[in-house]
Parts: structure tokens; sequence; C-alpha cells
């Protein structure tokens, strides 16, 4: 961004008049350039100070005044960036910052008789309000529109949500951990894939109700298949595992991080705050590590300590004989 003030600070001075050549004796045609005057540049909420630089640093080059109209949705950002332009050295009322509702805020700004120019960035509908305020004025009106846009991501948006999923499905191991991780992968990319198709209906006014049913239906099915399965009663015929045994198995691969002060550098403190390096945490907590060791598998994390299935197996026996 600070590159186009750096590059239109540089053209300031060389922006010059031309002397045209012309077939008439003893005539000169001279071009001088003067500034347009009063500027109003006229914003979106998003990539604020990236459509500001492309508006303000061509018009101060020019020796032109600017008024900056803010969205109404996110007006801070033009707020701090009118204090760095006082820092400046730029005089009082060559950049200035407005913001509020398009009536009577914008429309103020577009019929006003003092402004000779319009640039604006945004939607179309704004965009016919602008034309018809400054038709009185004939002022100069260029518009940068997003509509081309939005037809253009449209089609090409389906897996925005899937991959946000996937980039922060690592942090909820029951996602992953089971054996049919791919295809709960698949089946949230469907939904997801589902979720975005809505919205895509909905903004050309053909959203379907029965797309929400399937959409809501699906996730619940989910919901339901990521469910744990209920804590089983011991049976009989099941060995007998002591709290020891289990507080080993525990010491042994959990308590790096679940204690006062984990050995294992990722975590500053318990994660959860769950502490297992005594008998009674544990005992507090045997339902979590049942949940989360026994079931899901999901601990330890990616299983970096190499719990093995026996003694999961263990754990699971020593806790559903303490029910």
């Amino acid at each position: 961004i600070a590159e186009y003030y750096d590059y239109y600070a540089g053209m300031a001075d060389k922006v010059e008049g031309a002397v045209l050549p012309i077939d008439k004796p003893n005539t000169q045609v001279i071009t001088t350039r003067i500034p347009i005057g009063v500027i109003a540049a006229i914003i979106p909420w998003n990539s604020q100070m990236l459509l500001t630089a492309t508006k303000l640093a061509p018009a101060l080059a020019m020796g032109n005044t600017v008024v900056i109209k803010s969205s109404e949705l996110a007006p801070a950002v033009m707020f701090e960036f009118v204090k760095l332009i006082e820092k400046t050295g730029i005089p009082k009322g060559v950049v200035n910052v407005i913001t509020g509702f398009g009536d009577p805020c914008g429309k103020t700004l577009t019929t006003h008789n003092l402004v000779e120019k319009i640039a604006f960035t945004g939607g179309p509908d704004t965009a016919r309000h602008i034309i018809r305020n400054s038709a009185e004025n004939l002022s100069e009106v260029s518009l940068e529109l997003g509509k081309i846009g939005y037809l253009r991501s449209r089609h090409n948006n389906y897996f925005t949500l899937p991959v946000l999923f996937m980039m922060i499905s690592g942090h909820y191991p029951t996602i992953y951990s089971g054996d049919y991780g791919w295809l709960i992968l698949m089946a949230v990319i469907g939904i997801l894939v589902m979720v975005r198709h809505y919205f895509n209906l909905r903004g050309v006014g053909k959203a379907k109700n029965s797309l929400i049913a399937i959409i809501v239906i699906s996730t619940f099915a989910l919901i339901y298949a990521l469910a744990p399965s209920p804590i089983k009663m011991q049976d009989n015929s099941q060995e007998i595992v002591t709290i020891a045994e289990a507080q080993a198995i525990i010491e042994k691969h959990c308590v790096s991080c679940h204690a006062a002060e984990p050995a294992n550098k990722a975590f500053a403190i318990a994660p959860n705050g769950i502490m297992l390096d005594t008998k009674e945490k544990i005992i507090a907590h045997k339902n979590q590590i049942y949940q989360q060791s026994v079931l899901s598998k999901a601990m330890p994390l990616i299983n970096n300590t190499n719990m093995t299935d026996e003694e999961r197996a263990k754990l699971g026996v020593w806790i559903e004989a303490n029910q």
C-alpha cells in the first residue's frame, strides 16, 4: 500500500504543460493541467486502506482535496488513518474523513455543488444513486463495481468453507481419529458445499427451503454418527484392572500434558485445565479419559506417545468397573 503513495509522490513534480504543434503561423497552443478540485472518495467496508490509496494518492499528487466517506459499518480504520495524515504535515482540510449512512451522509456529499469528481467502489445499486445525485452538478463520476467480481466468485466459491474446515480440523481429534475419518471428511465437505450453494441461490433470489431441510437433516445425522457410544458396564468375564495399573498407563501417556506444569513444551498449562497427575484427579476425570482415550482414541494427541490398543482396553476395563 505504501508503494502507491511513494509512486504518486514521485509524479507530483512531473506533470507539465505541453506545447502542441500547430500549422498556424505566429500561433502557440499551450496545454495547462490544473487540479480538478474537491474529490469525493467513497469506499466500502473491506480493503479500506488499499482502496483509499488507489484514490487518495493520485488525487493528492495532482493537487486536489479529498473527502473520504468510509463505510458506516467499519469507520474506525479511516479515523485512525486520518491521524497519520495529520502527522505528515499535509495542511488541514486537504484530506477529510466522514462516515454515515447513504442518506443523509452519502447523499449530501454526492449532491454538493463543490464536489467536482466522485470516485466510488461498491455495488451497482449504490452506484445508480450516485449517478442520479451527481447529475444536477454534472460531477465527473468513476465507478469500480463489485457485481462482476461477485458473478465470477459465485461459481468458484463452493470449496471455501471445506478448505477452512480442513485448516482447523486438526484441533478436533474426534473428526479424524476413527477408522472412518475420510468418510466423515467427505460428509462435512458435502454439507458445507450445500450451505454455500444455498447462499449462492439466495443471492440470485432462487433459494430453496428444501435445501435447508437437507442440510439440517445431514448435520444431525453426522452429529449422531460422531456421538460416542454409551459407557458399557463391565462383563464379569473381563480381567480386573487396578487403579495403580490405570495410573501407570496415564502417567506414561497423558501426564506430560495434563499436569500442573506440563513437560510437553507445546502446552504452558494443562489442556482444558484437566490435570491427571494424582489418583484423585484421574478418578474425577475418568469419564473424559474414557471418551477421549478409549472410545474415540483421540488422545493422546496424534498418539504421539504410542498408546497401544491393549493399554486403551485396560483403561476401559478399569473405568467400566468403576461406574
